[in-house]
This record gives C-alpha cells, structure tokens and sequence, in this order.
C-alpha cells in the first residue's frame, strides 16, 4: 500500500477488496481508494463528476477505484497506524447547534477479509467513531458527507479473517481513538492543520504515539544527515531479505524487521521517492545504486 497526496486529494494505493458508502458503492476488487476535498456548495452529481475527473487525472480508472468526497480540506487529515490496521480519518468541527459535522474514514488491513467480515468492518467502524463523538460531547445525527471505505489486502491462499478479536479490536481502537483526535486537531480549540501521523506502540505499555520529525529524540537513528520524511517506511513490509528479516513477535508469531535499513532516509533516494510515490523497490535500490557508483 502507498498513499500521497496531490492537489486536494488524497490517494492510497494498492490491491483492496473493499467496501464503500461512497457512490459508486458496494463490495469490488480495486487498486485504488481515494478522498476528494470538494466545496460543499457543489451539487452533488458534480461532486462525484470531479472525484472521476481526479482520479483519470492520475492515470487511473474509476471503475477501479473507490472515492469519497468531504468539504473538509485535506490538510486536517490524520493517519493512524495499529499492527495491521491502518486508518485516514478527516472529522468536523461541531456545528452550532452542537451536531456532528462531517466523518469520512477509510481503513485499510494486511489480513484477507471475506465480504462478510468486509460488511462488518463498516459495522465496526461506525459503532466506534459514534462512541468517540459522545465522548466528545458531540451529538451524533449523521451527515449526508459522511463516508466509509473498509480495504483489505490480503494475499489469496493465506487464509481468511471473519472480523474476530484481535483485528475486530484493534479496527475499533484504531477509530475511537483516531475520530477523537482527527475531531480535536479540526476543531477551533486546536486548529492544527497538517496531516498528522500516530502509531500504535506496545514498547513501555501501549500508548500511541504523534511521530513528528522536528526535534526527534532519536535523530539520527541511521546516519548523519538521512532524511526522515519516511520514517514509516511507505514499502512495509517489503520483504526483501537484503533489507531485513523475520523475527519472532511479542504475541508468539513473526513480524518484519528492517531497522538497519536506511535505503529510503538517503536523500538521494528520498528525494526520488518524495517525487515518485509509486516508485518500486528495486527502482529505489537502483537509484541508490546509482548514486554509490558515481
């Protein structure tokens, strides 16, 4: 999976099974999910006609992508992070009248779902950002904006996930914690308009944790100099065994590990990768081969 920003939309890539409310809906194969940020006094048909437009315009098909449109601009989005879960979660501020403003969340997992768990995923994610709003104070009417996207990018032939605990818990966590923050970060009383990143850590308990590059405590964690705009390495888990390994896990499995890897905190290749988002690994290493031989 990869995921970038470009003008005022946001586009994850990948190979999904997915679920969307958005329109078009329903359950289907597709390589990409996106969100669009359009004004909200565009007509709704318009709206959609945009978000089609967007997506050709970054060489892809509609038919194989599913989109979401908010009135809320990209730059409060926040991207939460939990083991397998991942999460892009854009909230409103509360209305005048203390209703909910718009939610628009698309979550995506490395486990297979069946279109059964897929169906329960949009169950799961609703119950979880309507408990972060009450505990917001919010009251929880529902807005026309409001949107869902569940994703899976399971390999076929390692089996299926039916929405059973650990994965129904963390989706859960994931989204009543990340609705609450992506609320505060967009509301007046903390109007910090970035995209913020969090990840769900279990070292010293679990907590999750803002990364921010600025004044990191670890810095520099590979080599003076590195770039650290990809910290969570956008190619996760790539597998690769010249970049990591396997290693056991805290829950009795296995998990990868690539923290010698500092293949994309070179400039040179970060640099690459910051103007090519979709750049493949091994066009990655053969820049910074590239780069080695002059």
């Amino acid at each position: 999976m990869r995921y970038y920003t470009t003008g005022s939309s946001l586009f994850i890539r990948g190979s999904f099974d997915a679920i969307s409310s958005g329109d078009p809906g329903g359950i289907a194969r597709v390589s990409c999910l996106a969100s669009h940020f359009v004004q909200s006094d565009v007509p709704g048909a318009d709206q959609w006609r945009e978000s089609e437009q967007r997506v050709r315009g970054e060489g892809l098909s509609p038919e194989l992508c599913f989109s979401l449109v908010t009135p809320l601009p990209l730059t409060g989005f926040c991207v939460f992070r939990y083991d397998r879960v991942t999460c892009f979660i854009n909230v409103a501020p509360m209305s005048a009248d203390g209703r909910q403003g718009p939610v628009t969340i698309i979550l995506t997992c490395h486990e297979l779902f069946s279109p059964g768990a897929l169906a329960a995923g949009i169950i799961a994610v609703t119950e979880a950002k309507s408990d972060a709003l009450r505990e917001a104070g919010v009251k929880t009417s529902g807005s026309l904006w409001d949107g869902v996207i569940i994703a899976s990018e399971g390999r076929p032939g390692h089996g299926q996930t039916d929405m059973k605990v650990p994965i129904d818990r963390i989706m859960r966590e994931a989204v009543r914690y990340g609705t609450g923050v992506a609320y505060e970060r967009n509301g007046a009383q903390n109007p910090d308009k970035r995209v913020s990143l969090f990840v769900y850590s279990n070292i010293g308990g679990g907590h999750w944790t803002e990364w921010k590059k600025a004044h990191c405590p670890y810095y520099p964690c590979h080599h003076e100099g590195q770039i650290c705009d990809f910290c969570y390495c956008p190619l996760y888990p790539c597998n690769d065994l010249t970049l990591g390994s396997f290693v056991p896990s805290s829950n009795g499995g296995t998990v990868w590990n690539c923290s010698s890897c500092s293949l994309v905190h070179d400039p040179v290749v970060a640099r690459h990768l910051g103007e090519n988002p979709m750049a493949s690994l091994s066009e990655l290493k053969a820049v910074y081969q590239k780069k080695k031989a002059q």
